[in-house]
């Protein structure tokens, strides 16, 4: 959130000066005047400054602009908190990935894994990877991801999101001495579908 505000910021404040330079070279052009006959001198004045040196001064003044936006971007952090960002994106899709591994493994055994418990892994591995980062935001960040991916995990269950979510659990590696962490009682069957 505070890395989009600040880069809208920095991004208003810049189209704002353009737009204010554009306006400024507007006002500069005699357009405004009333139409009267006119030599040619005048005519090729404003046809040179409209075709060849505004454009030419735009360029220069956006290439005096870019160092001092860079400057500014260094100022509010606003790399680091793009990378860490990718950090974490990255995290998130490794925890979802062991997530449907796992669950993968598991989908011909009795020990089925639930959408909730891929979910759990999920964040448990953000946050295990980056223990900076919050719990919410580990959350929000898998629950982002899941969004996009358009097909059910190999457990055949969505994740689902609970409100007022507690913590996420730690990591569980899967192993046979471990069967009773999981609820083991077989996924329902689905429906038959109608035929039509």
């Amino acid at each position: 959130m505070r890395l989009g505000l600040r880069l809208f910021t920095v991004m208003l404040v810049a189209v704002s000066c353009l737009s204010a330079v554009a306006g400024f070279a507007a006002e500069m052009l005699p357009a405004h005047l009333p139409s009267e006959p006119v030599s040619a001198a005048p005519a090729a004045l404003e046809t040179f400054l409209r075709d060849s040196l505004f454009p030419l001064l735009g360029a220069l003044l956006m290439g005096v602009i870019t160092p001092l936006i860079y400057r500014v971007a260094a100022k509010l952090k606003l790399d680091s908190l793009m990378q860490k960002n990718n950090w974490l994106e990255r995290a998130a899709f490794q925890g979802i990935a062991l997530a449907e591994e796992r669950a993968a493994q598991l989908a011909g055994s009795k020990l089925a894994i639930s959408g909730n418990q891929k979910l759990d892994v999920a964040i448990a591995h953000v946050l295990g990877v980056m223990p900076k980062v919050s719990a919410e935001q580990a959350d929000a960040m898998v629950h982002a991801l899941l969004a996009q991916i358009p097909s059910l995990g190999a457990s055949g269950e969505k994740a689902v999101a609970s409100p007022g979510r507690a913590a996420a659990a730690p990591a569980i590696n899967f192993l046979p001495s471990e069967a009773l962490l999981f609820d083991s009682a077989p996924l329902p069957a689905a429906p038959p579908a109608a035929d039509r």
